[in-house]
């Protein structure tokens, strides 16, 4: 029996290395979401504790000068959180695409990879069908052999 060749095995194996590589990018682009999630948490908590800070003092000690300071602070890191919002969502629509590309070069390396064990099986009950049309030669020659009186 003849031993299978795939002779597109150099396409599976390039198949692969970019299926692989568009999967580290898809990787890296959930970490990175997941770091503007985390910023987003602390500048939402950063946020909430300056209306927390202008809340105490409205109630206690109104000092002008303090609650303009507050508001600074609190303008300030309502920019921040904007920005960290707008980051967030461009991730997000990075990750979106990567996982999108990841899936197109996954499919081809699994259609490519079908093909091979289809070719793989077809060579394999070919290769089966010619042992088998061997056998029954040298059986219906040995037959041959055996039922002429002339060999006996």
């Amino acid at each position: 029996m003849k031993a299978f060749t795939f002779r597109l095995s150099a396409l599976l194996k390039l198949k692969e290395s970019k299926k692989d590589q568009a999967l580290k990018r898809l990787a890296s682009a959930i970490e990175n979401v997941a770091v503007m999630q985390k910023k987003l948490e602390e500048s939402n908590q950063k946020y909430n504790q300056i209306i927390g800070l202008i809340e105490n003092h409205q109630k206690t000690n109104f000092n002008v000068s303090q609650i303009k300071t507050l508001q600074d602070s609190l303008q300030l890191e309502k920019s921040n959180l904007d920005k960290i919002q707008l980051k967030l969502n461009q991730h997000r629509d990075i990750e979106k695409s990567r996982r999108k590309l990841f899936l197109s070069k996954d499919s081809e390396f699994k259609a490519l990879l079908r093909l091979k064990e289809k070719q793989e099986e077809q060579h394999f009950l070919k290769e089966n069908k010619k042992e088998q049309n061997e056998l029954e030669d040298i059986i219906a020659a040995r037959f041959l052999f055996h039922s002429n009186p002339s060999n006996l």
